[in-house]
């Protein structure tokens, strides 16, 4: 079946789009549609393309009130395509003032319509309270779209998410993109109906629980989930979305000094920081457990600030050091004269006067060089990595779960450039010449540099290469970000630097890679940078 997105310059190309998502949804999900869900998407196609347009960019904008005045679309007959929503249901007109309603309307047209003497000091809020129980009628025409909620369950079933919404797909350029022809599995994620039921009260719960507003309304949940088999019995595929709820519930009942609650609670989560916030809680009630805790994390990290937090904790609590050096971060500093923004180039320019050649480069020579060596293995075939044609990469990119589903494939990659750096190499070669413009989560072909960024393996040493990628792909969330600024070369030597203005500091992520870097004998320094005719005026 025909999947090719619209162009952007196709007017009618996010209906285009869109329809690439019904399409989808019922070719692979169709077994998991309600009768209602099926009932609306036939309503939805018995509609005239005018409406279904309308509709569509109705859906696509924030909230579910709009004023008929601000609607402009060229493409669309607009006064036809609103009375057909409106006589079979797509739409309602909203006559009655409410305080939602009201605040569609500027404070100018309010005071305007109902003859209100105003001032600059006018606020908006408190004159919106005061009309909506003193006034019978709008200053214009509004609507309110209904539905929504349907096309809110078949952007779950399309993306196998819900913060990810089909509005931003169906308007983005995804015309001008092209993707890797990775091997796609639609039901990873829902792979049945118990599993979609699971994902939907799983959603029901986290809404609830937003417009939650005590303490005690959240302690009432907190209570309620303990002994339910919600979280005592995930779906694997929804663990990590699932443990997330769990901990910010935790969190709240810590909050609210539900010491207990909260740990049991936490027990539940497998995923950070889950086991740091059971350690901070039991350092009191229970150090002998605590430590066993903090030494598991230390041994067995989720993530890489898991670890970190953990070496922190036993060296504080239990005076027990990881068995690392704490390598101090050289610094320097110089006087110089920038713009705004600008003084990574000033300071680069200062290096080059020194005689050093370079590029203002940060994350980008390491992600670059680790999306094109690795490119197979990010795109490898891993259960629920890819559910559509249209993802930049894997679902799983940024959690845990991408290292550990791919640790060997990994392992031997670094194997083969340790030992045969020629040869992968060639693959970085080959990759820029067929992979050209395909989305990568980690190479931004626009970079002017990406040809030249094979150089440097042989600038520094392999077996630093191959720790440095090595870390990156245990957490890639985490350790993505984070290098030096400026990357140097003069005579064999190399030299990476951090730039900081004055009032800048160092990041965390930053110092564990300096101090990375150092630890696998990098020349990395952190130059602080002064205002030049600052210190002329002095």
């Amino acid at each position: 079946m025909h999947w090719q997105l619209a162009d952007a310059n196709d007017p009618f190309y996010y209906w285009h789009n869109f329809d690439v998502v019904r399409r989808w949804v019922l070719t692979y999900h169709d077994k998991l549609l309600s009768v209602r869900q099926r009932t609306i998407l036939a309503e939805y196609l018995a509609l005239p393309k005018d409406a279904q347009c309308l509709w569509l960019r109705l859906f696509m904008r924030k909230g579910e009130l709009f004023r008929v005045d601000r609607l402009s679309y060229g493409e669309i007959n607009i006064p036809i395509a609103l009375k057909t929503l409106n006589n079979r249901g797509w739409i309602e007109s909203v006559k009655e003032p409410d305080k939602n309603s009201l605040l569609i309307f500027t404070v100018a047209e309010l005071s305007n319509f109902y003859n209100l003497k105003r001032t600059t000091k006018t606020d908006k809020k408190s004159l919106v309270e005061e009309l909506s129980t003193a006034v019978s009628t709008l200053p214009g025409e509004l609507v309110r779209l209904r539905q929504n909620d349907c096309f809110n369950e078949l952007s779950m079933l399309f993306f196998g998410n819900s913060h990810q919404q089909i509005s931003e797909f169906v308007v983005a350029a995804l015309g001008h993109v092209r993707y890797e022809n990775y091997h796609i599995r639609p039901h990873a994620v829902f792979p049945d109906q118990e599993t979609f039921h699971y994902f939907c009260q799983l959603e029901s719960i986290r809404r609830y629980y937003r417009e939650l507003s005590s303490h005690d309304e959240v302690i009432a949940l907190a209570q309620g989930l303990i002994d339910n088999p919600l979280i005592k019995d995930v779906p694997e595929r929804l663990k990590n979305k699932t443990n997330q709820l769990i901990n910010r519930i935790a969190r709240d009942c810590e909050r609210a000094r539900q010491i207990d609650l909260a740990l049991r609670l936490y027990r539940y989560a497998e995923r950070p920081p889950s086991r740091e916030r059971q350690a901070r809680l039991l350092y009191k009630l229970d150090s002998d457990t605590c430590y066993s805790l903090l030494l598991d994390m230390v041994e067995r990290p989720w993530d890489e600030p898991e670890r970190n937090v953990a070496s922190q904790l036993l060296k504080r609590w239990f005076k027990q050091h990881n068995g690392n050096a704490e390598f101090a971060i050289p610094s320097a500093a110089a006087a110089l004269d920038f713009k705004p923004r600008q003084v990574e180039q000033a300071a680069l320019a200062y290096y080059v006067a020194q005689g050093w050649s370079g590029l203002h480069a940060e994350n980008i020579i390491v992600q670059s060089l680790f999306g094109l060596i690795f490119w197979d293995i990010i795109f490898a075939d891993v259960d629920g990595a890819f559910i559509h044609p249209f993802q930049r990469g894997p679902r799983d990119l940024n959690s845990p779960g991408f290292y550990r589903k791919r640790k060997a494939k990994i392992q031997r990659r670094l194997t083969s450039l340790a030992k045969h750096p020629n040869v992968v190499k060639s693959r970085i070669r080959h990759q820029l010449q067929t992979k050209q413009g395909l989305a990568n989560p980690f190479i931004p072909w626009k970079w002017q540099q990406l040809d030249d960024v094979i150089v440097w393996l042989d600038r520094i040493p392999i077996p630093v290469w191959c720790n440095i990628f090595e870390r990156l792909a245990f957490d890639v969330k985490n350790n993505r970000s984070g290098f030096p600024d400026l990357w140097l070369y003069k005579q064999g030597e190399v030299k990476l630097v951090e730039v900081k203005a004055p009032g800048d500091s160092l990041r965390l992520n930053q110092q564990q890679w300096l101090r990375h870097l150092i630890q696998n004998d990098v020349n990395v320094i952190v130059l602080d940078v002064n205002p030049l005719n600052a210190l002329n005026a002095q």
